[in-house]
């Protein structure tokens, strides 16, 4: 893939696109910094769970797990900034989008967390017998996200937690099959609509959940079947807010954040309007592909390429 970030410096590109070295980068040079640009992508990442089977199929034990990751410190110091917070699946902005109102289920309360483990009977990350609670993650590849829940899982309740590093192809098979105890899931939306990033992603389909999700509830399922049916628009998004609220609750998956898209514009490339939040970003596939166009002062800044 073509270093995007690089290419600008070179003035081989107009627009760059950034990844969290380069954002650490370009923050660091006032001149940079005021060209830079971003928007909320339609992305959610989180941890899938495997809740038919012990310790995760204990709901107090999924909560404790939940309430134990900084989130905040996660996304803005860890990972640059280049990720929001998230405590539910859909976005902000995205339709249906009830966040504020879900964040309690999931937000950052190590206090709670270590309650809920007490109730769960694994006070301090131990059973009656005194064995030491053991996750596993499983990746297909290094991550300073999931290395980072390792530590706060291990340090605030107590938890042994291995990450297992297998092949893509392995990862894929595995999460097919339902063989995972935890996993590293993300979702990008391909429609503006609840059904596609709750009901195509999460709606059982069968006893082992849905096809990606070790994750079954029927109350869950039955408000997206109603949502499917549902005539009035209103009514409709409430169907599908009251089964995120489930899924938060119940924590069928830990959400972890919500993707944002930087880039660098030149500032002789100009002619793109502002989104309704405000933001002037070059998005391609839309309108803006055909509004944008170069200032006759462009020679201004074709100067000698960075080497």
């Amino acid at each position: 893939m073509p270093d995007l970030w690089r290419a600008w410096q070179n003035h081989e590109l107009p627009m760059g696109s950034i990844d969290q070295a380069a954002l650490r980068e370009i923050r660091s040079d006032p001149k940079l910094n005021a060209l830079l640009h971003w928007y909320a992508n339609f992305q959610t990442s989180y941890l899938g769970l495997d809740t038919f089977n012990a310790p995760l199929d204990n709901v107090k034990v999924r909560q404790a797990l939940a309430h134990s990751i900084d989130r905040d410190t996660l996304n803005f110091q860890v990972m640059s900034g280049m990720f929001t917070s998230a405590y539910a699946m859909l976005p902000p902005g995205f339709p249906g989008w009830n966040e504020p109102e879900l964040e309690q289920y999931q937000n950052f309360d190590v206090e709670k967390a270590k309650a809920l483990m007490v109730e769960a009977g694994w006070p301090d990350g131990k059973d009656a017998n005194g064995k030491q609670m053991e996750i596993t993650i499983v990746l297909a590849g290094r991550s300073a996200t999931h290395e980072y829940i390792q530590q706060q899982w291990q340090d605030n309740l107590g938890i042994l937690v291995t990450i297992e590093l297998v092949d893509g192809g392995v990862w894929g098979q595995r999460r097919a099959e339902h063989t995972m105890q935890v996993w590293a899931g993300a979702y990008e939306y391909d429609y503006l609509d609840p059904s596609n990033m709750l009901t195509s992603l999460w709606r059982s389909v069968g006893p082992q959940g849905s096809p990606r999700h070790n994750y079954l509830n029927a109350d869950f399922d039955a408000l997206l079947d109603k949502a499917a049916v549902e005539q009035d628009a209103e009514q409709r998004i409430k169907y599908f807010q009251d089964a995120e609220k489930i899924l938060c609750e119940d924590v069928g998956g830990i959400f972890l954040n919500h993707n944002l898209i930087f880039q660098i514009l030149c500032p002789y490339l100009t002619g793109i309007p502002a989104d309704k939040n405000g933001n002037v970003v070059w998005r391609g596939l839309d309108i803006t592909l055909y509004q944008a166009y170069f200032r006759n002062d462009v020679t201004d800044f074709r100067t000698t390429p960075k080497r």
